[in-house]
């Protein structure tokens, strides 16, 4: 599991944020982590973000 932690400037509201964390608290954060590696590993969201232009993401 990547420790690598850092805090991040992204525009998402109140509400998703207090889903995100709740449920993050509430599976101790196991499936949170779990569903945002998939999304690090998932081919054609690589393909898509690859192609974008000045992309930091891999």
């Amino acid at each position: 599991m990547d420790k690598n932690l850092k805090k991040v400037d992204w525009e998402v509201s109140q509400k998703t944020i207090d889903l995100v964390k709740s449920y993050s608290e509430y599976t101790e954060n196991e499936v949170v982590e779990y569903y945002l590696n998939c999304i690090r590993e998932d081919k054609k969201f690589k393909e898509w973000v690859l192609k974008k232009r000045n992309n930091k993401v891999f």
